[in-house]
């Protein structure tokens, strides 16, 4: 990671961009590494990075080279599988909430659902608010 630090102290207006980096060793096994930079890294760069995290060196000798190097643009997220379970919301229960969260998209709301335990009164969710709900009424049953 000193490295990675080494190229991010150059970084003038603070953005970072994201690569994913894949090597293939002298075995022909691959590996792969996810790296922040501010723009593509050089090989030198790179070759330099695996001098000290590579996955198969001995010593100073390092058997990984630089496959390909692939900037990520955008991570998607696999939505968790729930089943919704009918009946009445008990205590103890999972339960999803769909929180309206506003976008600077086009789309100028995206619903994302949080997942809770109900206690009989209300349910604690673990997001960045905290949130609170202490009503059923906006409660879906599940199960994850």
């Amino acid at each position: 990671m000193r490295n990675l630090q080494k190229f991010n102290e150059n970084v003038e207006n603070g953005k970072m961009r994201k690569f994913a980096i894949t090597t293939k060793s002298e075995s022909s096994d691959y590996y792969m590494y996810f790296i922040e930079h501010p723009q593509k890294p050089t090989r030198d760069e790179l070759n330099t990075f695996l001098q000290e995290h590579a996955n198969d060196k001995d010593g100073d000798e390092v058997y990984e080279y630089v496959e390909i190097i692939q900037e990520i643009i955008r991570f998607d997220k696999i939505p968790r599988k729930v089943t919704y379970l009918p009946g009445e919301i008990e205590p103890g229960d999972t339960v999803e909430y769909i929180k309206r969260v506003p976008t600077k998209t086009k789309e100028r709301f995206q619903d994302i659902p949080i997942y809770g335990v109900w206690d009989g009164t209300k349910v604690e969710f673990d997001d960045d608010e905290k949130m609170v709900v202490r009503s059923t009424k906006y409660l879906r049953k599940c199960k994850i």
